[in-house]
């Protein structure tokens, strides 16, 4: 490693400086409008450029010849340009652009992550080639120096406030007034966070002895992290795969698995120079991990089938789809060395883990593209399920439209609006043209709420199954009489409810279940039986997964078909399919 001196240091500084500089410059553009909104055309990409390159020239400064270093820079930053540009134009609804955004910097970051190690090993020998130890040595001290420097960011600006308040205390609020502006704190810290890299750079011992102790511990840890998806594979053939798609969220308990692997697998290779850790034994149960590591893969490829042929796909399948084929690259290369050269197979992880390395990069650029935008692919699947009659109109999300799929989501929506060719296009209209004018994604205010002025107005905000039956119009009056109950409001404000017409108590007559998902983690269902003084709430039904509780939606197909019923009890639970929602009575009625 090239040792860094004091021009080195202060032209690290000045990067962080400069960084801070453009920050401000952003902040204060935004400030003081003007634009009549801060275009996201503009921002998106000048944010993206001046958090990414500063950040990797301060990495690189002092080991690389300047020419080639600003032939990189010029280069990251045309790229970043180009994404950043179509990203903030894919925002059709500026107010509400944060998940746009944040899948935009959380992919960036990962591409720049793999990218900075290779370009530091590539230009430092001033041609493509890419050693092994020295891609490994540079990518964990990347993560590592990053690490000491914001925490020795985070202590300074602690001091600092520490400082600021104890004069506050004594009435004195200049220094507190100097630390809050932006014209102070955005060059400060950036100056001070770019001191902090060179710290990291110019004491790499103290680095390299974190490090060090950090991938101790996940060797230490991998035969235990092996013996429990040894464990797992072995108890399936006797449990079978129902309880394990009845969770909701087994997809990502598996891939979470597969991703530690790949982890604590790199942490024992490390740079490739070492002799193979453990006991004979411990390596064997190690390597017949890796060996049916796939399964896992194919587990989650099939769970997810299942899931995009049941509900079509939606932007966090495409994502789950793609984080699982890049795991699989890796396990499968693994499972596929250890059978191919056995006692020698960890010396193929060198050139597998840098072909997946660029396979990832290549990914993360795609997503921000129109090549794969999950955004794309999610409307096209969903409109073309709504289309030919995958899914009813009444039960169609077009709150995801609108507040979670941006420009190509709201275009769609107003190809709705103007739909005339359908059994339900009215009511594919109507829908679409109610959405189109909300503007809150949870909600609308007081003045923007849909009329109910009598019980027939609330058939708009219910889907009654199983279908072609009706209400009991006693049943709509009580709702009608209720509608100002939190409920009522979601079903009548937020996405329509659900309402399942069932004999719940074996008492011959229908009660009703109506059950609300006004967010995705929130889920709602009370039961309404007729009693003597008319209908009442008689208790709730209990989501049967906390982390996946839109019900309705993971088992529409069984209620569009009708295959719901009771189960024996005082009071019957739900089954919706083979799932059992169970049933909680009220207090007052036990």
């Amino acid at each position: 490693m090239t040792e860094l001196n004091a021009v080195h240091r202060r032209n690290i500084v000045l990067v962080g400086l400069f960084q801070g500089l453009l920050l401000l410059v952003a902040h204060e553009l935004i400030r003081r409008s003007v634009w009549p909104t801060p275009p996201l055309m503009v921002f998106t990409p000048w944010y993206a450029i001046v958090i990414a390159v500063p950040l990797a020239l301060q990495l690189m400064i002092g080991s690389v010849m300047n020419r080639r270093l600003i032939s990189f820079a010029v280069m990251v930053a045309a790229v970043l340009a180009l994404l950043g540009t179509y990203v903030g134009w894919t925002v059709g609804v500026q107010d509400y652009w944060s998940t746009v955004l944040w899948s935009f910097g959380l992919t960036i970051y990962v591409a720049w992550h793999v990218l900075v190690p290779l370009a530091q090993t590539g230009l430092a020998q001033g041609r493509w080639h890419f050693p092994y130890v020295s891609l490994f040595e540079n990518a964990w001290n990347n993560t590592f120096t990053f690490i000491i420097a914001w925490v020795f960011t985070g202590i300074f600006w602690a001091l600092l406030m520490l400082w600021a308040s104890l004069f506050r205390v004594l009435k004195i609020s200049f220094f507190f007034d100097v630390f809050t502006s932006p014209y102070f704190y955005y060059p400060a810290l950036s100056a001070v966070s770019a001191f902090a890299v060179y710290l990291g750079r110019k004491h790499v011992s103290a680095v390299v002895t974190v490090r060090r102790i950090v991938l101790s511990i996940f060797r230490g840890l991998l035969p235990l992290l092996a013996l429990i998806a040894l464990l797992f594979l072995a108890a399936l053939p006797f449990t079978g795969l129902a309880p394990l798609w009845a969770t909701g969220h087994a997809t990502s308990l598996m891939l979470t698995l597969q991703l530690l692997l790949i982890l604590f697998l790199n942490a024992v290779y490390q740079d490739g120079t070492g002799e193979p850790p453990y006991h004979r034994a411990l390596r064997r149960v190690i390597e017949l991990a890796i060996l049916l590591a796939p399964v896992y893969t194919l587990l989650c490829f099939y769970a997810l089938s299942l899931r995009i042929d049941q509900h079509g796909w939606s932007v966090d399948r495409v994502w789950a789809v793609l984080i699982t084929g890049l795991a699989g690259c890796y396990l499968v290369g693994y499972a596929t060395a250890v059978v191919w050269r056995r006692k020698a197979w960890m010396g193929l992880m060198s050139p597998l883990n840098v072909g997946v390395a660029m396979v990832v990069i290549a990914v993360m650029v795609a997503v921000n593209t129109p090549l794969l935008d999950t955004r794309a692919i999610t409307v096209r699947s969903q409109l073309d399920r709504l289309l030919v009659g995958k899914v009813s109109a009444d039960a169609f999300d077009y709150r995801y439209f609108r507040f979670h799929l941006a420009r190509v989501g709201n275009d769609a929506l107003r190809q709705l609006e103007q739909l005339t060719d359908h059994p339900e296009a009215e009511t594919i209209r109507g829908h679409a043209q109610r959405m189109l004018a909300t503007t809150y994604p949870y909600g609308e205010p007081e003045g923007l709420k849909p009329v109910v002025e009598k019980p027939d107005d609330l058939k708009r905000h219910l889907v009654l199954y199983p279908q072609n039956t009706e209400f009991d119009p006693t049943f709509l009056r009580h709702l009608f009489d209720v509608r100002a109950q939190p409920l009522m409001k979601d079903c009548i404000n937020k996405k329509p409810c659900s309402v399942l017409a069932v004999d719940l108590n074996d008492d011959k007559q229908r009660d009703y279940v109506v059950i609300s998902c006004p967010t995705h983690w929130e889920f709602k269902a009370e039961v309404f039986a007729r009693t003597a003084g008319g209908w009442s709430h008689v208790g709730d039904l209990n989501s049967p997964n906390s982390s996946c509780p839109e019900v309705l939606r993971e088992s529409e197909n069984f209620l569009r078909e009708g295959d719901f019923g009771a189960a024996r009890s005082a009071w019957r639970n739900l089954r919706v399919g083979k799932t059992m929602v169970p049933f909680t009575e009220k207090e007052s009625l036990k």
